[in-house]
């Protein structure tokens, strides 16, 4: 597990069952805002800042897992294992770029994609697009994005986890992952307390809980073709209301341990909280 931290920086996690910190990463240089006079979205203030979200997939199908990541600045980038699965040597990012631009992406910022790899060995990319709507992107060439189209809601219409707009948009963890064991990957997304589900079909009348936590929206379409029911909350079984971690957001990724599933939410406090999928509905 690669854990990626508000300062910009990628710690390895040498188990993910049994989490410890390793030493940060130190082949892919720390990432900030380019422009110390601009800053990020929300102004030069955060010019020390990176908020990175890495995810890790086998990117180039060498049968070595990659760092995937966004950051502060909207931007996707690809850093690329050289060296083994059990030894990994990361290789300097590189940026993925819009097929018809030559551009570099640009998306909204702080937030996690979520990959996946057919049959036929086309990667499908996901992720939160400028505007903040869910969007399936298409691998086109070794770093490059084709902009499909907009994953759809069972109620119709696109999917959007917030009103408002400015730096209040983006800052979500994507995942897919099969959260009951049907065979569909279903999609985990993890949110800030600014989120809000009204822009999606059936949640007009939603109420925010008021804080960091995680959702679910589940697939009642295919993995290589999703079609997403609205969001639900993880509702934990001893409180009967779903997991709260803080203000900002939070990022979690569930894991496949033997017959068990564990679900690690990381914290605006530093810390890795485990759940057992047994703890919620």
């Amino acid at each position: 597990m690669v854990v990626g931290t508000a300062a910009g920086l990628f710690y390895s996690v040498n188990d993910a069952i049994h989490p410890e910190f390793a030493s940060i990463i130190t082949e892919i240089p720390r990432i900030v805002p380019p422009d110390p006079k601009r800053g990020s979205i929300q102004g030069p203030s955060e010019v020390a800042w990176g908020y990175v979200t890495p995810v890790l997939f086998d990117w180039n199908a060498d049968g070595l897992v990659d760092i995937i990541f966004s950051d502060i600045n909207g931007e996707h980038s690809v850093s690329v294992n050289k060296g083994s699965n059990k030894e990994p040597s990361f290789s300097v990012p590189v940026k993925l770029r819009d097929i018809k631009t030559g551009a570099p992406l640009r998306t909204v910022w702080r937030a996690r994609p979520a990959l996946y790899r057919d049959g036929a060995g086309n990667v499908s990319y996901y992720c939160l697009d400028e505007d903040g709507f869910l969007a399936q992107y298409e691998k086109t060439r070794e770093y490059s994005l084709f902009k499909k189209g907009f994953v759809q809601c069972t109620r119709s219409g696109k999917i959007r986890f917030t009103s408002l707009h400015g730096g209040a948009v983006g800052r979500a963890r994507l995942q897919l992952f099969d959260w009951d064991r049907r065979g569909t990957l279903d999609m985990l997304v993890s949110l800030p307390k600014v989120h809000d589900f009204s822009r999606i079909s059936g949640c007009e009348d939603h109420m925010p809980v008021g804080g960091a936590t995680v959702a679910i929206l589940k697939n009642r379409g295919t993995n290589d073709n999703l079609l997403l029911e609205p969001p639900e909350y993880l509702i934990h079984k001893d409180t009967g209301f779903p997991v709260l971690l803080g203000h900002h957001e939070c990022a979690a990724e569930a894991f496949l341990h033997g017959n068990a599933i564990i679900l690690y939410i990381g914290g605006e406090d530093g810390q890795l909280y485990s759940f057992k999928r047994e703890e919620f509905r």
